[in-house]
């Protein structure tokens, strides 16, 4: 059974219509003598649709995964994600929002709800080359 602190978004979920526009907006990384700083900056917003197809803003304020992934091979296309870096759950809230991570190795992308885990407006700008 799902404890009460993941009760809005079963309700999201199963009984409404529930789009996301989550986006990259902006990035930096800085060598540092522990590694890789990455700074990203990421915009998110939250609609409820009715069945007629009109989206009304709601608040967000909701864990979704952010991620640092490493640089990609030969082998991967450009949609495909190489390994994570560094993947966290964090607090999304609406608007705009800047995150910071170090890493060992050389990132190639981050990304926001990377994986698409939530029915996003356009999920081509959830991540974004360095």
């Amino acid at each position: 059974m799902a404890g009460e602190e993941h009760q809005d978004l079963i309700t999201d979920l199963f009984e409404k219509i529930v789009i996301y526009d989550l986006r990259v907006t902006d990035t930096e990384v800085e060598e540092t003598a522990n590694g890789f700083e990455v700074t990203m900056t990421v915009e998110a917003a939250k609609f409820e649709a009715d069945g007629a197809g009109r989206e009304v803003a709601v608040p967000l304020d909701q864990m979704l995964d952010v991620a640092v992934f490493a640089d990609g091979s030969d082998e991967l296309g450009d949609d495909d994600l190489p390994g994570a870096l560094h993947l966290e759950r964090a607090r999304i809230t609406g608007g705009e929002q800047t995150f910071t991570f170090t890493v060992s190795e050389r990132p190639g992308r981050v990304g926001i709800d990377p994986y698409v885990k939530m029915i996003d407006r356009n999920p081509d700008d959830n991540v974004k080359f360095l």
